[in-house]
């Protein structure tokens, strides 16, 4: 922890008060030299004399006599201005009790509301109008009131709140009895400090209460970029000691997986899932979403415990805790036990934990995590890898430690989390030939660091200005001209280790033995950094886009409407978009249910809002990403934000898939096994094929949005639903893939349609089930796989957009990468260059009929095929009108993973504008 005594101070009353969401930063209070107020004994003294009961009598006077706000400042009652009240559908209004008014600027420093002594602030109001609780009326009131401090109160307790504008809420409660005890004085000396009348007007401008919640809010904002360079250390962490157990078994732990590239791929990705994993769970711990409370579940399996006691451990055994083993079991153990579920609540101070089941926590993904080799479990116990108790104690310490001081999962937004892991995707796992040199850089835009390895062989098989250029051009090393002068002159590894190392721009240098797998960034990677997306540019973003589509349903939608919308981010990376459009057509959909008396049956573990926001996640929402751990991390996104804690995961692996947004065909290109759908072979067996893939898949993906809605959801229906609509695809798939090989695989159209004719035998063998496909399939994967192209065929992957009047998305959002001119091909290969030229014209729209959104849209991407594909479809003469797209405005130089922007739809049936969203990279850095 920090040593800095003003932060102590500030870590400990907030640690007794526990906000919730991005309050007060210590270091902030500390910087502006805010302190708890003292002596505090006369404060506590005053506030005595307005409680009875542990309540305050008359609150509006307690607060003013207590904190000293002048009469000048405070208004209540007849004194309140009109327009400090919210009237909402249904008669509901929701009005302020008293304000304190700014008396330098016009408006209000705080806004304050005042509810009886037996509302709780929290629960579900009986006002069948609305039941949102106190809480929830109050920060409604704040944000259409552009106040965003607030203090709300059931004369039992206080509580602050910040709601500022398109950002998560976060607030403190003080209980009225806990700050009349003595050791309650620190909490009152905290409160008094907030709310006294110097704090909140008449201290310079940045050391009021309304500038430093301000200031905390930058001030986390900014841990995801410092986090990442941690999490990487948690990263490398692991990988060392994953590879130091397996020297301890002789290289046969990971034995199958250090092989090949492909292989080694398997590993890196297990890591990743393993910290992703992590951070979950700590996510949920401190949000109380799993039992922290139950005694038996903190001491064997919380990971907040472990770190506690492995860091006692360290301060008395120091390294020699590298030498003692037992952590990662309780690591191992607990993935088990979230996916497979545990009902222990028959044992004293036992708990319920429901299996999560689904992939993310799969033991059998990557069995070297739990020392298993491929293939079937073997009876028996497990031997576990010997990753060491300081191996492990360093790998949370990354996670939970920042400068010295305890990170608060629960202060994180869903959007940080991810942006964060963002940071450590785009990496390639590679095995050093010989001796190498990691060297840590920051980003000249500063998102984020890097690592990147030097391979010093190189520098004994290049001549000097090649191994130069190597460094420069290949790497992206910024070296000083001391640094390249010493290379220059060095004659061994050792003198051009020594020079990397002394240059003061890198921040760490480590030498790498032979034979030890390192991380190394890829080339998007090295190019691009990851920003993070605060939902202060989401939130505005997806409400504009929505708007429109929202408008065309009318003034009062149905439940049915909202959950039958469609929504779409074609590169979204970690999935911030998404988990606002989730946020925002949630509060829709509760609305909705309000006014037309149609409220489902809510969970005990839910609340109105969870359960809307897990029915639109599973039934509204979908994502591409040509990263595929990018597709994980949009799901923990989305499971972060919908997550309850006795049900399973929001099931969206239907929703959100890998692939190439730009790279797929058209049902009538695959049904006629050619780009030209007039000139294809139009093979009766492929046609009839793709037909019969659409019934069956629409009618499984049906049943798992039915699976979703009971209580609780049928997961386990849904995934074998999902597993047997993947086995469907297969045939259908693999005849688009087929296509788009012969594209990159050959340089003429005349080549192409040869090479595709070539397999016209073997695709009616495999067809006719006269043969396997096992061949045909294998070269497809070979050409596409030596290619990093990986198809996405939108008809066949979300057939249920596609079907009836109404197909197609109602909407795009998100933030596209983007590159321009050259540099497509530079970083894509020319064939991709070729393929988007060929397949898009320069507006952007494909010239073959493919749609992607509604019909029914003035603007489109695509055109969707019907039902069913009976005859090539006539191009719609619709032309895309002045409804632009957020990135539209970069349509004609830039791209979601390298190419000229689809355009993004408008509303079915309505017409609105968008804004454009910032050229730069963010969220979607595609990786």
């Amino acid at each position: 922890m920090t040593l800095d005594p003003r932060v102590r101070t500030h870590q400990e009353w907030l640690g007794m008060v526990q906000p919730t969401g991005l309050f007060l930063a210590p270091s902030v209070l500390a910087e502006a030299g805010a302190a708890p107020t003292e002596p505090v004994v006369e404060v506590q003294a005053a506030l005595a004399e307005h409680v009875a009961d542990g309540a305050l009598r008359d609150p509006v006077g307690a607060l003013r006599e207590v904190f000293g706000w002048p009469d000048a400042a405070l208004l209540h009652g007849d004194a309140l201005p009109p327009d400090l009240a919210l009237s909402l559908d249904g008669g509901v209004r929701v009005e302020a009790d008293f304000a304190l008014r700014d008396l330098d600027e016009p408006g209000n420093v705080l806004l304050g509301m005042v509810v009886a002594p037996d509302v709780s602030l929290d629960a579900a109001s009986e006002d069948p109008a609305w039941t949102a609780s106190a809480h929830q009326r109050f920060e409604r009131l704040l944000r259409a009131r552009e106040c965003p401090v607030g203090v709300l109160t059931n004369h039992r307790a206080v509580r602050i709140l910040y709601a500022p504008k398109g950002e998560a809420t976060a607030h403190a409660t003080w209980k009225v009895s806990d700050l009349l005890a003595v050791a309650g004085r620190p909490m009152l000396a905290a409160l008094h400090m907030c709310l006294n009348a110097r704090r909140l007007l008449t201290l310079a401008d940045d050391q009021r209460l309304p500038k430093l919640l301000a200031k905390s809010r930058e001030f986390q904002n900014s841990v995801s970029n410092r986090l990442q360079g941690q999490v990487l250390d948690a990263l490398q962490e692991l990988l060392d000691g994953l590879q130091r157990a397996d020297r301890v078994t002789d290289g046969r732990l990971l034995a199958p997986w250090r092989g090949g590239d492909d292989d080694r791929q398997v590993i890196y990705r297990g890591l990743v899932t393993a910290l992703m994993r992590m951070v979950f769970v700590l996510f949920a711990e401190e949000r109380r979403l799993l039992p922290l409370d139950a005694r038996r579940y903190r001491e064997s399996y919380a990971l907040t415990d472990l770190h506690a006691r492995l860091q006692a451990d360290y301060d008395r055994l120091g390294d020699r805790l590298d030498a003692r083993y037992g952590a990662w079991a309780q690591v191992v153990a607990l993935f088990r036990l979230l996916h497979d579920g545990l009902d222990a609540k028959a044992l004293p101070e036992g708990f319920v934990i429901p299996p999560r089941r689904g992939e993310f926590f799969d033991p059998d993904r990557f069995p070297f995590l739990e020392g298993r080799a491929p293939g079937p479990r073997a009876p028996g116990p497990l031997e576990l890898p010997k990753i060491s108790d300081g191996s492990v104690r360093r790998v949370l310490d990354k996670l939970l430690v920042l400068k010295g001081e305890r990170l608060k999962y629960s202060d994180l937004a869903v959007e940080q989390i991810g942006s964060v892991y963002e940071g450590i995707m785009g990496y390639t796992l590679e095995l050093a030939e010989g001796r190498a040199l990691r060297v840590r850089v920051a980003r000249a835009d500063r998102s984020g660091i890097l690592d990147l390895v030097v391979d010093l062989q190189r520098f004994a098989d290049l001549a000097r200005k090649d191994f130069l250029k190597h460094l420069t051009d290949d790497l992206g090393l910024k070296l000083s001209d001391g640094t390249a002068k010493a290379i220059t002159k060095a004659t061994t590894e050792a003198e051009v280790a020594a020079a990397l190392t002394q240059q003061r721009s890198f921040e760490r240098t480590t030498a790498i033995e032979r034979g030890w797998m390192f991380l190394q960034p890829g080339e998007e990677r090295r190019r691009s950094g990851s920003h993070y997306t605060p939902r202060s540019l989401t939130q505005p973003i997806v409400e504009r886009t929505l708007a429109p589509v929202l408008a065309a349903l009318g003034e009062h939608p149905t439940p049915e409407a909202i959950l039958a919308l469609r929504v779409c981010d074609p590169a979204m990376g970690s999935g911030a978009f998404l988990v606002e459009a989730c946020r925002q057509l949630a509060s829709r959909l509760e609305a909705a249910w309000q006014h037309h008396d149609a409220m489902p049956a809510i969970p005990p573990d839910e609340d109105p809002h969870l359960h809307a926001r897990r029915r639109v996640a599973q039934r509204c929402l979908y994502g591409v990403d040509r990263n595929p751990l990018a597709v994980e991390l949009a799901r923990l996104s989305l499971w972060l934000e919908t997550f309850a804690r006795d049900h399973a995961f929001t099931f969206v692996d239907h929703c959100l898939r890998h692939g190439d947004s730009l790279v797929g065909l058209s049902l009538e290109q695959i049904a006629s096994v050619s780009l030209a759908t007039g000139k294809g072979a139009q093979l009766d067996l492929v046609r009839k094929v793709v037909n019969d893939t659409l019934v069956r898949v629409r009618g499984l993906r049906r049943e798992i949005h039915a699976a979703g809605d009971g209580d609780p959801p049928d997961n386990d229906g849904q995934r074998s639903l999902w597993r047997e609509a993947q086995e469907a695809l297969v045939e259908a798939r693999t005849v688009g893939d087929l296509v788009v090989a012969g594209f990159f695989s050959q340089k003429s159209d005349k080549d192409r349609a040869k090479w595709i004719a070539g397999q016209h035998v073997a695709i009616g063998r495999w067809l006719a089930k006269t043969d396997d496909g096992a061949g045909l399939r294998s070269e497809v994967r070979r050409v596409l796989g030596a290619r990093g192209v990986v198809p996405f065929h939108w008809e066949l992957e979300f057939p249920e957009v596609f079907e009836g009047e109404r197909r197609g998305f109602d909407a795009f959002v998100g933030n596209p990468p983007f590159l321009g001119g050259t540099m497509i091909s530079t970083h894509n290969g020319a064939s991709y260059l070729q393929w988007l030229t060929t397949t898009f014209d320069e507006t952007g729209k494909p010239p073959t009929s493919s749609r992607l959104t509604s019909s029914a849209a003035p603007s489109t991407c695509c055109d969707a095929a019907g039902p069913s594909v009976s005859s090539p479809p006539t191009p719609s003469p619709r032309e895309t009108p002045d409804m632009l797209a957020p990135l539209d405005l970069h349509a004609r130089r830039h791209d979601l993973r390298g190419a000229p922007a689809l355009r993004l739809a408008g509303p079915r049936g309505g017409r609105g504008e968008r804004r454009p969203h910032h050229p730069r990279r963010g969220k979607g850095s595609g990786i």
